[in-house]
């Protein structure tokens, strides 16, 4: 049995799945930092559950920047309302040409009905393509300081510690072993 775990074939196949483990636990993160690489433009976390059950609080959305003269009803759209700087996500239930202005009515698939106002194409931030479950989470607990520590300076901590360790080891190991002659 032991054999079977320190053959060099296993040892390989556990050194790419943890390759790959790390690099499914990293890539959404890093499309919600940089969505450029999905080919979108902004990315928010989801605040509220008013498009539950599609789009659930916690859940980060990408967001690609989108001719308002493309945007069709069922579109999911983020858009700012008013002096706010919140973005809201919401579905888009109508497309109106109000006095040859395009405007768009809004409703959060949870919400019983439509939202208060017309969503005027100036203040479309773009359509939602890409919605990644849980990540928000995460997120929003990275910019509280116990999330930093935890996330950022405690990982970084046991990078340093474990190299020291491997320095102070490895001076030690060549001093320790004695040189043998034949």
């Amino acid at each position: 049995m032991t054999k079977l775990l320190t053959s060099p074939r296993t040892k390989r196949a556990a050194n790419v799945l943890g390759i790959v483990l790390l690099i499914a636990l990293v890539a959404p993160f890093a499309v919600y930092a940089a969505p450029e690489v999905v080919g979108a433009d902004e990315s928010f976390v989801v605040l509220t559950a008013s498009m539950t059950p599609a789009i659930a609080p916690g859940d980060v959305v990408i967001v690609a920047e989108r001719d308002p003269t493309a945007i069709a009803e069922g579109d999911v759209i983020t858009f700012v309302r008013g002096t706010s700087d919140v973005p809201v996500t919401h579905r888009v239930i109508d497309v109106v040409d109000e006095a040859g202005t395009l405007a768009f009515e809004t409703m959060g698939d949870a919400n019983e009905g439509p939202d208060p106002g017309l969503v005027p194409a100036g203040s479309l931030v773009g359509a939602v393509t890409l919605t990644i479950p849980y990540v928000g989470y995460v997120i929003q607990f990275a910019g509280t300081r116990v999330g930093f520590v935890a996330l950022v300076l405690f990982p970084f901590g046991l990078l340093a510690a474990t190299e020291i360790w491997s320095i102070v080891r490895g001076r030690d190991g060549s001093e320790s072993q004695p040189s043998m002659t034949v």
